[in-house]
């Protein structure tokens, strides 16, 4: 799975001075696809960076899904723009977990 990934989407790949990868984005069009960072490294902006780096490639907006039960990663979203835009079942993901859909879009500049 890991090579479809990489050749229909970007992505970036966080690392700590040593070189040891930390953390990951996967952007596929507009979606977010995947963020991870690794639990020990949490906290320390990487998932953030990660973030505003997917901004300033994305057209304009962004989406992406996390499961409702996930409040961490909801009020990481939140916390940085995105907005609930729909709720799910979980019929939509392989886990078939009631999931969140998000979105964020760049603010026009005046």
């Amino acid at each position: 799975m890991a090579c479809f990934v990489l050749q229909r989407c970007r992505v970036w790949i966080a690392r700590e001075n040593g070189g040891r990868a930390v953390g990951f984005l996967v952007l596929d069009g507009d979606e977010v696809d995947q963020l991870y960072v690794l639990s020990g490294c949490q906290g320390r902006g990487i998932g953030s960076q990660l973030l505003d780096l997917a901004k300033r490639e994305a057209p304009g907006r962004l989406r992406l899904q996390t499961f409702q039960r996930n409040a961490w990663a909801r009020a990481f979203y939140e916390a940085r723009g995105f907005r609930a835009a729909a709720f799910d079942d979980g019929s939509r993901n392989e886990e078939c977990k009631p999931d969140v859909r998000y979105k964020w879009e760049a603010t026009p500049m005046a």
